[in-house]
């Protein structure tokens, strides 16, 4: 499967890449890069608002942030 085209322009890939937990690189292996790219949250927001959610908002359509 090809990497997500929104991935380039996606703050919360930009924000989140170097993350030290490990559920960034899951996210990423799973929406970015994997089978759920359709269901991703952040990118059926762009498509219906024009625009991307807070960065903080992962895939899964949870807060995510680093603590």
């Amino acid at each position: 499967m090809q990497v997500c085209e929104k991935q380039e322009k996606c703050g919360f890939f930009e924000k989140h890449a170097d993350c030290s937990s490990s559920i960034f690189p899951m996210l990423a292996n799973i929406y970015c890069n994997g089978p759920l790219q359709n269901e991703c949250i952040r990118k059926q927001h762009l498509e219906e608002k024009g625009c991307f959610p807070s960065d903080d908002i992962a895939p899964t359509g949870l807060s995510f942030s680093e603590t």
